[in-house]
């Protein structure tokens, strides 16, 4: 486009067309080590468009790239006035400068919004998700200093796209739009916001709800918010006004709630204040905060219920516990949330436990005066019921339910039945909460009908101390007025930081710029651990450098294997290990030689179920090998070329998990374990990733785009490999078939019976079965003999039995004697 054409930037936009297509790989920027893949070339011809952008189109993944960031889009009428605004640079303001992948001449930052969809040619819909955040990269690409901040500064960066649907583009498609969701929201005015005016709460707070924004943009104006919002309760705290009462009475009400009364120390109190449904917060001697409801009195002398809780952080478990008559507390502001609805005809009270204190004071005022109330009340048990005395005076006014007997409060029903411009106050547990606010709109009510009262404490102002354990073990103290992130701005280090619990006691690291912070002691930390420091290298895309902690011990499994005298057993491995990274941090510390090998936890847990082969490398870890197996070794070769290629060069590791090391011998465990001591007192740390090969895969751009063209399956070697696995398969089922035949003395094919040493298992023969069976028959009749005596009476009676079958026989044996003798007859002897 010629520097003599006009263009209207604030012409609505309909309809455009793409000019260009550009792409680029990730190259060396001049006289920098870092890369970019900003000097994108020119594409003819379709172009592949993916859900992570186009194809052949590299990203630095720390800045770019990703879903929010697939295309970046540019309007090519603002290259002449940049090369009248910089006449020095002029030659290099040509379209493809900013690092665009489409090139547009209407379409601009004036008439685009956030959240645009736009069709391109027939089969691509974009949505617009960012405004183009520039970097230092435009000013080195351009040489000009400071040139990146004029971008924003006149709406004239660019823009994101993300991809709703996949297709093919190619210059010359007319772009269209489909649809417009923030018409207000033009790319021009969320910068305006995110960078011109970024005081405005209002414009943050509408800017933050905008779903379609991508979250680089829309967490800085969340963040934004948020942080406004807490000025403002610092502002408003801090505003607070202190004044001390003492503790006069100490009554205990339930088991569970006492309540407790507060009088004016100076008598001085806060004037004009309604004590109905009022409540005040409570800094105690321990420092913290806390809310409390006013169950009655005036601002000069008033009395709370106080419920002991069971996960109390402090608050009610002083009171009950600490707190005696005359012990001093701060008050702050008495204040009512309760407004009274005097133009209701009827008050309808809905509350659980301890929530009974947010009310009592407004319904005992609408029982002075004779207001038509009711009250619901549930409670574990009658002996859990604080103030009964005031509740009986209620009379009929009040239902009590009592969940030891089963009765239960159906909210439902009341919200249902309520007497006509009934007003409903609601306080009590977080389900009988969502319960009530769920039958207010069954029932239709309105909103402005029902006041519900929060029931939890506030613990998030709490003060708390934090260690700064490379700074001399300094402690900040942060008090409830405050944030740690304050403290930390505070106390000079804006880079990072690195939060490490231990027991009960919480550390704080700070990693400063200039050099490597310093690491906290590495003496056994109580579980047998010591901590084995390592340097990570600073990155152009991370110019920082860093230390990462690999905790380490002797290795001792549940089950001991014959490995565990020479192994050690580490935790948090870093996500990039790989068995190269930790050769060389061993050899740094104990000399090559020492270390034989390493198994990751997902190498161990998943071995068996995703890669046989590997399982096989697992379970062998550490084994010497034996002779003789060159069979086996050719036949694993086999299945080896069977498996599926993997589709990732290199596997990173989850965070914080765990790897067992094997060493040479028990001796280089010592070694080790003191080498990490000593290299702890020198502060010479190991340095990640040095001395490893450059054959190693390389992480990043690279690394994404090899995985994603192995995950593109392979027509050939696909084919290759289901025939290796059926050549492996049909292998073993020959194999069993000839084991099967053997087993039963099956003549091969030439005729002979393979003769086996050992024994052989045959199939069982008839004689044997019939054997096994009556074997099976005697041991039931054993068992149920067993069952018969087991009790003595049992005996007793078979015992009889016995005795009278014996003398049966007795008897029958006797009658045959007498009967043989009376027909042989007198027997004499032959002389």
């Amino acid at each position: 486009m010629g520097a003599s054409e006009q263009v209207d930037l604030r012409a609505p936009f309909v309809s455009d067309t793409l000019l260009e297509v550009r792409t680029s790989t990730m190259k060396k920027m001049p006289g920098l080590e870092i890369e970019s893949g900003i000097d994108k070339n020119l594409r003819n011809g379709p172009i592949r468009v993916s859900f992570l952008g186009l194809e052949d189109d590299e990203h630095d993944p720390t800045f770019h790239g990703g879903v929010d960031k697939a295309i970046h889009g540019y309007c090519s009428s603002h290259y002449p006035g940049w090369q009248t605004e910089f006449p020095a640079a002029a030659d290099r303001f040509q379209p493809g400068g900013f690092g665009e992948n489409f090139v547009t001449k209407h379409m601009n930052e004036r008439n685009v919004c956030i959240g645009d969809v736009i069709a391109v040619g027939d089969e691509v819909v974009l949505q617009v998700s960012l405004p183009r955040q520039p970097c230092f990269k435009l000013n080195h690409r351009f040489q000009l200093k400071n040139f990146a901040p004029n971008t924003y500064k006149t709406s004239r960066t660019g823009w994101y796209y993300r991809v709703l649907k996949e297709g093919t583009v190619k210059a010359g498609d007319e772009i269209k739009l489909v649809e417009r969701k923030w018409p207000a929201w033009t790319i021009e005015r969320v910068q305006e916001f995110l960078h011109r005016d970024q005081s405005n709460l209002q414009m943050n707070e509408e800017l933050a709800q905008i779903e379609e924004m991508g979250k680089e943009s829309r967490g800085a104006f969340q963040r934004r918010v948020a942080k406004a919002k807490a000025q403002a309760k610092k502002t408003k705290d801090k505003g607070e006004e202190w004044r001390d009462y003492k503790i006069v009475e100490k009554k205990r009400e339930t088991s569970r709630v006492s309540s407790f009364t507060l009088e004016s120390v100076s008598g001085d109190a806060q004037p004009e204040v309604d004590m109905e449904g009022a409540h005040t917060k409570i800094k105690l001697p321990n420092g913290l905060l806390r809310s409390y409801s006013i169950v009655s009195g005036e601002p000069k002398r008033f009395e709370l219920g106080i419920a002991l809780e069971d996960n109390s952080r402090g608050g009610s478990r002083w009171f009950h516990e600490s707190a005696n008559v005359g012990d001093i507390v701060q008050v702050g502001r008495i204040t009512t949330d309760v407004k009274v609805a005097s133009a209701s005809s009827n008050h309808v009270f809905i509350v659980g436990g301890i929530g009974i204190t947010a009310f009592m004071a407004l319904m005992e005022a609408y029982h002075s005066v004779h207001y038509n109330f009711e009250l619901h009340y549930g409670i574990r048990s009658a002996d859990d019921v604080p103030f009964r005395s005031r509740l009986e005076s209620f009379g009929k006014s009040a239902r009590i339910y009592d969940g030891s007997k089963g009765e239960r409060m159906d909210i439902g029903e009341i919200m249902q039945t309520l007497k006509w411009n009934s007003h409903v106050y609601v306080c009590g547990p977080t389900r009988m909460m969502e319960a009530a606010k769920k039958a207010a709109e069954q029932s239709g009510l309105d909103a402005t009908d029902v006041h519900y009262e929060a029931f939890a404490a506030d613990t998030t102002g709490d003060p708390f101390e934090v260690e700064v354990s490379n700074r001399d073990g300094k402690v900040l103290k942060v008090s409830e007025e405050e944030t740690l992130l304050e403290w930390i701005e505070i106390f000079g280090s804006c880079y990072a930081c690195i939060l490490r619990r231990e027991h009960d006691k919480t550390f704080l690291t700070l990693l400063g710029p200039p050099a490597v912070a310093q690491m906290p002691s590495t003496e056994s930390q109580g579980d047998g651990f010591v901590l084995l420091p390592v340097k990570i290298p600073a990155l152009p895309s991370c110019p920082v450098n860093a230390v990462h902690e690999i905790r380490v011990r002797r290795n001792a499994p549940k089950i001991p294997t014959e490995i565990d005298d020479r192994s050690l057993f580490l935790k948090n491995v870093p996500v990039d290990s790989t068995e190269a990274h930790f050769r060389q941090v061993f050899a740094a510390l104990v000399g090559p030689g020492r270390f034989e090998g390493i198994a990751f936890e997902d190498e161990r847990k998943a071995a068996t179920a995703i890669d046989p082969a590997q399982a096989v490398k697992v379970s062998n870890f550490g084994k010497k090998r034996k002779r003789g197996e060159q069979e086996a070794e050719e036949r694993a070769k086999e299945e080896e070329v069977a498996r599926l290629p993997d589709i990732w060069t290199r596997r990173l590791r989850k965070s914080g998990s765990s790897a067992i090391v094997l060493l040479a011998d028990d001796k280089s465990v010592e070694l080790v374990l003191k080498a990490i001591k000593k290299a702890n007192k020198s502060k010479k740390y190991p340095v990640w990733g040095e001395g490893v090969s450059k054959d190693l895969s390389e992480l990043g751009s690279q690394w994404i785009s090899t995985h994603l063209q192995l995950s593109r399956c392979d027509k050939v070697a696909t084919q290759k490999s289901v025939h290796a696995f059926f050549n492996v398969f049909n292998r073993k089922e020959k194999e069993a078939q000839e084991m099967a035949k053997r087993l039963r003395n099956e003549p091969d094919e030439d005729g002979f019976v393979t003769v086996t040493r050992g024994g052989r298992a045959a199939p069982a023969s008839k004689n044997e079965a019939e054997e096994a069976r009556q074997k099976m028959v005697d041991k039931a009749a054993k068992k149920k003999s067993e069952t018969t005596d087991f009790y003595r009476f049992q005996m007793r009676e078979r015992r009889k039995a016995e005795q009278a079958a014996l003398m049966q026989r007795f008897d029958e044996d006797r009658k045959k004697v007498d009967a043989m003798k009376e027909k042989r007859g007198k027997f004499r002897p032959e002389t």
